[in-house]
């Protein structure tokens, strides 16, 4: 909208006496007022950094090129680089709303305006997208439910939906079935039906067949069903469309006893009139004694072609007229089962997008999007669960990994050989350590690794050596660039350092910068500083790399 008022601006469509920068005053005077869900506007800022437009009247006239969130991740700069080479630019970082200082996670989009050299940008806070998403899930749940709960199979067919923990998502009687007055019996017979169910299409199964209740008669669970099943494993939802046997093969009852009338009246006839047809012949008879034959089998697709005026002619246009009958009978239940099955699907597939969705977002409010590492936020939340929960996670230790001469070779050599050697870094990381231990990127060239179910020092300075080891290793960067560098690594350990995860992480810490005074060591222990001696004041953390 923003970048429509401009350009509507720009071409006198709102005000053809509008001059130069009389026009652009104008357009950010439309600008300035844009408002749109929680607290969320539109900016303005020139191609050199300098805010036009913004709720924060501070920051007006202000060159924010060099800003950087509560993180030191910049929030402008990657939108100007970005931008020489594109038309759009996005980017992720921590943003007060209009009107509050609480810095929240916000991702930006923004676009170029080429004949003012504008870039305008706006953006939508995180907790409000998850937020929307999860009514937008539980809207497509209700609607589901809903849609569900309208189909119908034959006359006591129906749709429904149930989890891996055999909770019901969607049925037609969900508040009957689950009613806290039902019968403890009930609620057995529906565990044992879900959980045969859930078996079934565990090994692959799709239709079951089970006894059950009808509703007029609760008690009595002697009427058999059958239950097509199509298990959504991103969700862990089973999706079942049901029918009573008995209704399901109405049917073929229909056609059964269609098929036994006609052949008494088949029997009659011909005794009837045996003593009239046998000089005019057999073959019209045995004609229809064939046709019944392959009705019996189930081929409903016979055409009886016999053109005569007499009572064989009769009946054996009765005879096709029972044929049509039956073929249309069984039309009308291949439709409807075919509408069922397609519906299943179609829930199936919406379900699994909204689940795929969900887990995106869920990686990137807890990895680090350069690294795909954890990122800060995960690695307070683990590290406090671990010790708050040390009966089980045992002993811990905390080491605190600084890349050396990293800000040398940035830089010298630019940002995108830095990001290649930090992803490179956190390629060898990876595989070094074990599958219980959290390794996180602070920012910048910082890493911190989280070691649990340790049985001492030991475990802990085996796997820094290791890590070391490898790190000095040279680099050989994707574009055939060769990076030899080192690390530095300091090691606080719980309890015998500290018991609280803030502690753990400024000793980590302190030791690494004693670790750096002897690189050709390159580890240290929190634990190995005398206590009457002063510790070293922790080194300036650099501005951490988007």
């Amino acid at each position: 909208m923003a970048l429509t008022i401009t350009e509507d601006v720009h071409l006198g469509h709102h005000d053809m006496a509008l001059f130069g920068a009389t026009r652009r005053e104008h357009a950010l005077e439309h600008i300035q007022s844009l408002r749109f869900g929680q607290g969320n506007y539109v900016w303005v800022i020139d191609g050199q950094g300098l805010t036009l437009a913004h709720p924060n009247p501070d920051l007006v006239g202000r060159n924010v090129s060099d800003l950087k969130d509560t993180r030191g991740r910049p929030v402008i700069r990657p939108f100007l680089e970005q931008l020489k080479t594109t038309e759009e630019a996005s980017n992720r970082y921590l943003f007060p709303r209009a009107g509050s200082s609480e810095p929240v996670e916000k991702l930006s989009h923004a676009r170029r305006f080429a004949p003012w050299d504008w870039i305008i940008g706006s953006g939508i806070y995180l907790d409000e997208y998850q937020a929307a998403l999860a009514q937008e899930r539980r809207n497509l749940i209700r609607r589901t439910d809903e849609r569900m709960r309208r189909l119908r199979l034959n006359s006591s067919g129906y749709l429904f939906i149930f989890d891996g923990q055999l909770q019901l998502i969607s049925h037609p009687r969900r508040e009957a079935i689950r009613a806290d007055d039902a019968p403890e019996r009930r609620q057995d017979k529906l565990d044992t039906l879900l959980s045969g169910l859930r078996k079934v299409a565990d090994a692959g199964g799709r239709r079951h067949a089970y006894y059950w209740n009808r509703p007029e008669a609760p008690d009595n669970y002697g009427h058999q069903k059958i239950a097509w099943i199509e298990h959504v494993p991103a969700l862990d939802w089973y999706v079942c469309a049901t029918i009573y046997t008995d209704d399901f093969t109405a049917i073929a009852d229909r056609v059964a006893g269609r098929i036994t009338s006609i052949a008494l009246v088949l029997l009659v006839v011909i005794f009837s009139i045996a003593f009239y047809t046998i000089n005019r012949g057999l073959r019209p008879l045995q004609l229809l004694a064939r046709s019944a034959e392959e009705v019996s089998r189930g081929n409903y697709d016979l055409e009886i072609r016999m053109r005569r005026n007499d009572e064989i002619g009769q009946l054996a246009e009765a005879f096709a007229r029972m044929l049509a009958r039956i073929r249309g009978d069984l039309n009308g239940y291949k439709e409807a089962k075919e509408h069922a099955e397609a519906s299943v699907h179609e829930q199936a597939r919406l379900l699994d997008a909204a689940r795929r969705t969900e887990q995106s977002l869920s990686f990137e409010a807890n990895h680090d999007p350069l690294t795909s590492l954890y990122n800060r936020k995960y690695l307070d939340a683990r590290l406090t669960h671990a010790v708050c929960n040390r009966e089980a996670h045992g002993r811990l230790a905390v080491l605190f990994i600084d890349l050396d001469r990293f800000k040398e070779i940035n830089d010298r050599m630019g940002h995108r050989i830095g990001d290649q050697l930090l992803q490179a870094v956190a390629g060898r990381l990876r595989q070094r350590i074990r599958r219980l231990d959290t390794l996180a990127r602070l920012g910048g060239d910082e890493f911190v690794l989280v070691m649990t179910q340790i049985s001492g020092r030991e475990d802990a300075r085996a796997l820094a050596e290791a890590l070391l080891e490898s790190l000095r290793e040279p680099f050989v960067l994707p574009d055939g660039e060769t990076i030899t560098l080192g690390a530095s690594i300091g090691v606080s350990l719980c309890p015998e350092d500290a018991g609280q995860p803030d502690q753990l992480i400024e000793f980590a810490d302190l030791a690494m910068y004693r670790a750096k005074k002897h690189p050709d060591i390159g580890l240290a222990f929190y634990g190995d500083t005398p206590r009457h001696a002063p510790l070293p004041t922790p080194h300036a953390t650099p501005t951490p790399r988007p």
